[in-house]
């Protein structure tokens, strides 16, 4: 034996070099011998260096880099099957062993390997020249190689010998890696050029953990690179911060200029043709080449698919020719006509020659015989099975990542459309928050969605056709319709996906109700617990509820009848052909044919069940899209302030790769000094701060008869020519032509901005001749004749009756109302500021509410904070101005965030300021404060234009000019002299109205200031929100002093008004914070509390809990339902094979020209009863699966609204609303369908695995020892994968709210952020919630692929296992050979089955963590005690009298009180006042009536008796409260004043009439039935509260409080309604807590509170006698 093997001259070339194959063999070893010696030094080298030991990202990619990778791979390939070929050849040669035909192909595969990790190291560490040493290695084999395949023709090889041409193969691939050395070395220059073009690594690779695009084709391909934050999340939990930044490619700006780019072509060419667009075909424009990309990964999987089939038959075939042949005794080296593996000699003529010569013959392996051999075949579907989930894998990974940058091109488009979306289209509810936030959510996600299914649109069509055409060729016309039957179940998919479609849409609009209904709910709960409305909020909610579960059942019965179509039409089609092909084709059914055809019907199975999910997911999409273009094209506001739709550049928040942007889109940051020149284009011109050029604008510009359209808007003077224009909803600024001169431009809205004459500067705004709409379709008049001329750096005050029309004016000016006639002109350069009627502020920190995005200024800041009397609020915060303020300003009082809102207008030094009646929120003596320090001082003194509206009538000395609304006209206006001269009447109503109030204000004059008098009273501690360490804040309050106190030393509100915060979670951009330092907040001042969040797995009692929600009974009878249908699918399956293989005995045992035929009726009638069981079993547990489903989801959101509506109030002060309305939404949606169908999916893939493992098991015993492992490894690689997954998923959720709690913010603030032109600011934030939300769910996507690939490359090692394991069973005779193919088929099957358990398992443990946080507040505390009983007297209370004993109240058990020590009584029908300053404890004070407030010492009596012992519904019912916070329900006029229905019209008349109501109402169309829109939106605030008021009046209680009630009404009708409650409640005590210390000055008594305690308790004219606080508080407010 030797290296040459044992022949006669075998080491001798006598005869020629090329004539011996060993010393060609030994010679190919040489360049591979010397490249692995240099590499291996090379490798060794650069890793014991300095540079090998950092872990420095220099990755780069040559050029070729893909391939040469694919290259690469295809040689170790062929290197591998050469390999097998030498062992194979040498096996049948019956020479000693051949080592030169071994050897070499080893060290052609050793080098070949090592060339790949050489290039990868070369360009990891980025050293080009090291790639000079694989030039000559490639030539060198190539050469040599090329010499083989000379010396293989030269010895007399055949075309048909495997040798051949795998060496020529070689040789091609080396000429190959030779062209793509040289292509690199030309095209890089690194070596021979005095300049080499030098690759740099990208610079986003230090700051990015997301690498796929900067790692090699390997890693790219299998997902390697993910590994390390698998790793690290598998070690410990993930946070936000360890998943590094979004890559460039990713981020929502990139893919957003893209969408925008191709939205503006399809756009152009959808108005040349009269069309609207298709965003379609914009999204396909945008994202086309990776989707065809991914289009060709698809195709070229599914067809490799079809290798698996073709292997089965050609397996089992070869079996039975192996055993037949052992049955005869013949062997296979002598057996001419044998079909197994036939080694043939070469050629006749060599045979002839080596025989004459008399030299022994050498074997070679034809490639028939290669690709016959049963083992051989195993390796084949091994390699084809990993091909295909490779393709198939990155195939699914580039339409998710595609899809993914869809969203966030679509949310980012969204809410830049937001920005700019005009208020009449929210206002008249064609567009209202919902549809908007539904556009973010749901139609972004259904567009992604799409993306997944895009390809199956095609490929599913293909793969059918292919699978028909097969079957057809091994059973004929029987496969036929057994396919048919498949194709023709279509139709019923369809007809089934269109039924989930429709019934889904309704599910959807029906939970819409509902979690309106929840949110009305959580958002008014306040009131529903002051007024004991639970029942009937409950009952409203349950109907909705109801016609939900409704809908929810018939798209479960779709969902099961999808299940049993998708399960059933399979089986009913291999019953079909099979009992037809032996009768139709009059041949018996023999293994290979049938098995292969069974697996057949598996490929098939895949397409049919995702073909109704693909259908419903293209409807949504669709449906998504149709939606999605009439929001884009919508009607946009006339006053857009200046806006440039810029984006803040900066290195953490844009990507890298814009500069080499086609569209030269430059990016601009507004500064807080520019944006103030962004007026230039009438507040309506986009990029304004652009067009600064002389001559470019004049000094006024003008809104005049607009129509708001998209599609009218032109910007040729934004971009640059020979790009499409760019007039869309969305337009970035471009660089190029910013100041080309046109005499008109036209905005985005259509309306008009001409230029004009220079203005007077004297006028700040101009209106002539307007007439302005908040009705885009019928344009009716809201406010007319308006002729105003608003005179710079004067004080105008804006007055009239509730509805006059006074919002609706400075609407009018901002221009967010609908110019209907006439123009209206503002100054150029003006900057504006404006304090809404309702405060708007964001859940930030104090601090960052009153900068607004300004810089900060210390100085500066300290004298707002003074002017707006803020200093002692401040003081007594937690966290001192670095508090976080709730959402909607929970933890402040009316007056506190009123006076935010005015410190934010004095601090952003705007030239005008708007103000829609702030004072009203304000005690009298703190609006004289603020009156008199900001707009007297601080404003008029700096020359600022003020425009006021108010109804605080003894202000109008001060005003330059005075402006009367009425009917929506300018009654009249002028200076108060004039006035008085013009309209005399009209004086003597003021005057009149303001008696009261001057015989209030003479009672002392002097000249004592408020210094000194009550600045000595102690500041109470803020105690309403909690001082524990919630939840960390990301800055740090500036370490400041404090300064001098305020001349107004004001308490903080310790109120518990209503309403809930939002935003959970802070994550702003970094670039934000880098504006405002990069401080750490404390723990302090911070309200809302962190949200319960679990750590590692559900816990098993989570899944206990939603078993027995759903009932143990029906989850068992589910189960076993589903077990039964599986044990009949594989019994089908087995006796299918039994049946097979005695028909294919009685064929190869039966002679050819036999008549006797084979008994197929004996195996037919139990293959027909198993199928039929089977197919009824999958039609019960379908059912069984979603009614049981249904059941669960409904006991557990009964249990879950009975809770939350009974929980105390605090829970809703520490809570934000969108993590409460996310249980009944989102928790609840996933509990309702996608838990049930997760469940028996689950189930399924289970069962269907061990049964596919039970049938291996049966064909071999060893496939055990194989699969034990693999089950394992399974298991480990899901713990390991879950850990990582499961953290992400949460990080997704978590990142989510941030976005919508934006938008909300956005959207409820829109008018303000548009008056301040923080359209920039805003849209950056949201920009960088977008990608922060981005990032954890491309990570976990990109996980799932991981997963993926490997669970299906197990898969494939399970494939090969069984299949060389049933093969050798098979022909060592311990199996049937059709036993072998159903062995593989199930093989082939449970690799996707293992898969999706693992997924599945997964996603049920997220989708778990919904029963999880339903079940959480299932188990709250609530509010009732045990002491409770009901009153026995039916008329209780009977006199209304009120005892407080030694009373301290506190918010929470762990908090200081609130009100401390309170001792009084109130008789029966006294009239009682209560004042005091901001947050002194007045609310709180009345609010324990009620029980709202825990009560920490002493006791509540109401006519004797303790309010502690009596049930709280029944207590509230028999007390009456006008709220701070007025409060309206979705429904009808009448439904707000009698939820139960219980009274008759003429008293709901009465009570209208009595508040003043009766003629608005009466003039509605359906009066009493009259819509109430969301949140009373069609109601001005002074009208809620005048219907709160009515609702008193109904109630006919013996005791009223009013809390501030007639705040936002004018003097006239508040004295009209004093007298009214003088009428109605002569004799019934009634509680006002006032503002307007006239309201109260003929009370009986009034009471003082201060820092919690009751200062004083008299009658008012006792208490003006001395010198008591009250006569303090008196005195200011006369100031």
């Amino acid at each position: 034996m030797s290296f040459c093997g044992s022949r006669e001259g075998s080491l001798s070339v006598k005869d020629g070099v090329l004539r011996n194959k060993c010393f060609v063999d030994v010679m190919n070893i040489i360049p591979h011998g010397l490249f692995i010696v240099t590499s291996i030094f090379i490798l060794i080298a650069w890793r014991e260096s300095i540079v090998g030991r950092l872990k420095a990202k220099t990755w780069v990619h040559f050029r070729c880099h893909s391939i040469r990778w694919i290259l690469t791979l295809f040689l170790i390939l062929i290197n591998a099957i050469e390999i097998a070929e030498g062992f194979v050849s040498d096996y049948i040669d019956p020479d000693s062993a051949n080592y030169h035909v071994i050897v070499p192909p080893c060290f052609s595969l050793v080098s070949t390997i090592l060339t790949i990790v050489l290039y990868h190291n070369i360009e990891m560490f980025n050293s080009p020249r090291v790639l000079l040493i694989l030039i000559p290695y490639w030539i060198s084999a190539c050469g040599l190689k090329l010499l083989k395949a000379f010396s293989l023709y030269v010895t007399g090889i055949a075309p048909e010998h495997l040798r051949l041409w795998i060496t020529w193969a070689v040789v091609l691939i080396y000429g190959a890696l030779i062209l793509v050395e040289l292509v690199v070395l030309f095209t890089q220059r690194y070596a021979f050029c005095k300049k080499p073009k030098k690759i740099h690594a990208p610079p986003e690779l230090e700051r990015t953990r997301y690498y796929a695009n900067f790692v090699n084709f390997l890693s790219k391909a299998t997902f390697w690179w993910v590994n390390d934050i698998l790793i690290d999340g598998f070690k410990s939990p993930l946070t936000q911060k360890s998943l590094g930044k979004l890559p460039s490619t990713e981020r929502a700006l990139t893919n957003y200029k893209s969408l925008l780019h191709a939205f503006e072509i399809e756009r152009d060419k959808a108005t040349k043709n009269g069309k609207q667009p298709s965003l379609h075909k914009i999204y396909l424009r945008a994202f086309w080449p990776l989707l065809l990309l991914a289009g060709i990964f698809r195709l070229c999987g599914d067809l490799l698919a079809f290798v698996g089939p073709w292997c089965i038959e050609s397996i089992v075939d070869y079996a039975y020719a192996l055993t037949e042949a052992d049955v005869k005794n013949a062997t296979a080296t002598t057996s001419a006509n044998t079909t197994t593996v036939t080694y043939s000699p070469v050629s006749t003529g060599n045979l002839t020659l080596n025989q004459t010569e008399n030299k022994p013959i050498e074997y070679y392996v034809t490639v028939e015989t290669f690709a016959t051999n049963g083992y051989g075949l195993c390796v084949v579907l091994f390699i084809a099975t990993v091909l295909q989930h490779t393709l198939l894998q990155n195939h699914h990974y580039t339409v998710i990542r595609q899809g993914i940058r869809l969203r966030s091109a679509i949310q980012t488009m969204v809410y830049s459309k937001a920005l700019r979306l005009s208020t009449l289209t929210i206002t008249n509810g064609k567009t209202t928050v919902g549809q908007i936030v539904n556009h973010m959510s749901m139609d972004s996600t259904f567009l992604m969605m799409q993306f997944f299914f895009i390809h199956y649109t095609w490929a599913t069509p293909i793969q059918v056709a292919l699978a028909m055409l097969l079957m057809y060729f091994k059973l004929g016309v029987s496969a036929v319709i057994g396919g048919l039957l498949i194709v023709l179940s279509a139709p019923a998919q369809v007809y089934v996906g269109r039924g989930m479609s429709s019934t889904q849409k309704k599910v959807m609009q029906r939970a819409d109700v509902r979690v309106k209904r929840c949110n009305e709910m959580i958002q008014g709960m306040k009131v529903i617990k002051l007024l004991a409305w639970e029942s009937f909020i409950a009952k409203g909610i349950n109907e909705a509820r109801k016609i939900e579960l409704k809908h929810l059942l018939k798209n479960a019965v779709f969902r099961a009848m999808f299940t049993f179509i998708g399960t059933a039409v399979p089986a009913i089609a291999t019953l079909l052909t099979f009992v037809l092909y032996p009768y139709i084709e009059k041949e018996p059914l023999t293994a290979g044919k049938a098995l292969s055809t069974l697996a057949l019907f598996n490929i098939l199975y895949v397409p049919l069940v995702l073909f109704s999910v693909m259908t419903s997911t293209l409807i949504m999409a669709n449906v998504s899209a149709k939606r999605l273009m009439p929001y884009f094209l919508a009607p946009e506001v006339e006053g857009l302030q200046g806006f440039s739709d810029t984006i803040k550049t900066g290195t953490e928040s844009l990507p890298e790769d814009l500069t080499g942007d086609p569209e030269h889109i430059q990016l601009h940051l507004l500064s807080a000094e520019d944006k103030h020149d962004g007026l230039s284009t009438s507040m309506c011109s986009l990029a304004s701060h652009h067009s600064h050029a002389p001559g470019a604008f004049s000094a006024r510009h003008s809104r005049q008869n607009s129509s708001s359209s998209l599609l009218e808007y032109n910007t040729e003077h934004l971009v640059n020519p020979g790009f499409p224009r760019r007039h869309s909803a969305i337009t970035l600024s471009a660089v190029g032509d910013h100041h080309h001169h046109h005499h008109r431009r036209r905005q985005m809205s259509g309306v008009s901005i001409e230029e004009l004459q220079e203005c007077d500067p004297q006028y700040a705004v101009e209106v002539s001749g307007g007439a302005f709409s908040w009705d885009l379709e019928t344009k009716e008049l809201a406010l007319k004749n308006i002729d105003l001329q608003i005179p710079s750096g004067k004080l105008i005050m804006v007055v009239g009756t509730v509805g006059s029309g006074k919002s609706s004016l400075l609407s009018a000016l901002l221009g967010e109302m609908l110019t209907v006639t006439g123009k209206v002109q503002w100054c150029r350069n003006a900057s504006i500021a404006y304090v809404s009627q309702k405060p708007w502020l964001l859940n930030k920190t104090l601090k960052e509410n009153i900068l607004f995005g300004n810089s900060y200024s210390w100085k500066r800041f300290q004298k707002v904070i003074e002017a707006c009397a803020l200093q002692p609020d401040i003081d007594s915060l937690p966290a001192g101005d670095a508090t976080e303020i709730g959402e909607k300003g929970i933890n402040l009082s009316g007056g506190q965030k009123q006076r935010i809102s005015i410190a934010r207008a004095l601090y952003s030094t705007a030239d005008i300021i708007i103000m829609d009646d702030p004072l009203s929120a304000l005690d009298a003596h703190v609006g004289r404060h603020v009156f008199d320090d900001v707009v007297m001082k601080k404003l008029m003194r700096r020359k600022k234009t003020v425009i006021l509206v108010t109804h605080q009538l003894q202000y109008l000395n001060y005003a330059h000019s005075v402006l009367v609304m009425k009917d929506g006209e300018i009654a009249c206006q002028g200076k108060l002299t004039e006035v008085k001269k013009t309209h005399p009447d009209l004086y003597e109503s003021w005057r009149k109205a303001l008696k009261d109030a001057k015989a209030a204000e003479s009672v002392r004059k002097d000249s004592e200031t408020l210094d000194g008098t009550i600045d000595h009273l102690p500041v109470r501690q803020f105690s309403e929100i909690s001082q524990k360490s919630q939840v960390s804040i990301e800055e740090d309050p500036v370490k400041e002093s404090n300064g001098k106190l305020s001349t107004v030393s004001e308490p903080v509100s310790i109120e518990s008004p209503s309403g809930n915060e939002s935003g959970e979670v802070k994550d702003e951009d970094d670039d934000y914070d880098k504006e405002h330092g990069d401080e750490s907040k404390p723990e302090v001042g911070k309200l809302i509390k962190k949200e319960h969040r679990e750590v590692g797995s559900v816990s098993i009692r989570v899944y206990f809990s939603h078993i027995r929600a759903c009932g143990i009974p029906f989850a068992l009878f589910s189960v076993l339902t589903l077990l039964t249908n599986q044990t009949l699918l594989v019994s089908t399956n087995i006796w299918v094979s039994h049946w097979a293989s005695k028909s294919t005995e009685f064929v190869k045992s039966e002679p050819h020209n036999s008549t006797q035929t084979f008994d197929n009726w004996e195996y037919i009638p139990t293959y027909i009863i198993l199928s039929i069981c089977a197919v009824l079993a999958t039609l019960i547990s379908g059912f069984a699966f979603q009614l049981t489903g249904i059941r669960g989801a409904k006991n557990l959101h009964v249990g879950l609204l009975n809770t939350v509506l009974h929980v105390p109030m605090r829970f809703f002060d520490t809570n934000p609303s969108g993590r409460i309305i996310n249980r009944f939404s989102s928790d609840v949606g996933q509990i309702d369908q996608k838990i049930p169908a997760t469940y028996e999916s689950l189930l399924r893939c289970a069962f269907a695995s061990l049964g596919a493992i039970i049938v291996n098991c049966i064909g071999t015993p060893y496939f055990l020892l194989a699969a034990l492992p693999v089950c394992i490894l399974y298991y480990l690689m899901q713990k390991f994968y879950t850990a990582t997954a499961r953290e992400l998923q949460r990080l997704d959720s978590v990142t989510k709210s941030p976005i919508f709690s934006h938008l909300s913010e956005t959207l409820n603030g829109l008018m303000t952020i548009r008056a301040y032109k923080a359209q920039v600011r805003f849209r950056q934030i949201a920009l960088s919630a977008i990608d922060n939300n981005v990032l954890p769910f491309l990570f976990n996507q990109t996980a799932n692929r991981w997963l993926g690939i490997r669970l299906d490359y197990m898969g494939a090692i399970l494939v090969f296992v069984s299949s060389v394991a049933s093969l050798t069973a098979g022909l060592a005779g311990n199996t049937d050979p059709a036993f072998i193919g159903l062995c593989i088929a199930y093989a082939l099957m449970v690799s996707n089955y293992l898969n999706w358990i693992v997924r599945n398992s997964t996603e049920l443990e997220m989708m778990m963590n919904a029963v999880e946080r339903v079940d959480e507040y299932t188990q709250l505390k609530t509010e009732t005690t045990e002491d409770e009983k009901p009153v026995e007297e039916e008329c209780w209370p009977t006199v209304g009298e009120i005892e407080f004993r030694h009373v301290s109240l506190c918010y929470d058990i762990n908090l200081d009180p609130v009100v401390n020590d309170v001792s009084f009584i109130i008789n029966p029908g006294e009239k009682i006042g209560i004042c005091g300053r901001t947050g002194s404890g007045k609310s709180s004070l009345t609010l324990s009536l009620f029980r709202m407030i825990e009560i920490s010492a002493g006791e509540i009596l109401i006519d004797g008796k303790n309010i502690s012992n009596i049930a709280l519904p029944e207590l509230r019912s028999k007390l009456a409260i006008i709220p701070q916070d007025p409060i309206l329900f979705t429904g009808t006029i009448r439904y707000n004043l009698d939820p139960g229905g219980e009274m008759d019209d003429n008293k709901l008349w009465k009570a209208l009439e009595s508040v003043q109501l009766k003629d608005t109402i009466d003039a509605l169309p359906n009066k009493l039935d009259s819509k109430v829109s969301e949140g009373g939106e069609n109601f001005s605030i002074g009208q809620k509260q005048l219907f709160c008021l009515a609702r008193a009046f109904l109630r006919e209680n013996k005791i009223l409080v009013l809390d501030e009630a007639t705040a936002s009404i004018d003097l006239e009708t508040d004295n009209k309604l004093q007298k009214v409650i003088g009428t109605v409640f002569k004799d019934k005590t009634v509680i006002t807590i006032a503002h307007r210390i006239s309201t109260i000055m003929k009370y009986d008594r009034v009471m003082t509170m201060a820092s919690g305690r009751m200062l004083e308790f008299d009658s008012p004219k006792k208490l003006m006698e001395q010198d008591s606080y009250f006569a303090r508080l008196v005195k200011q407010s006369s100031k």
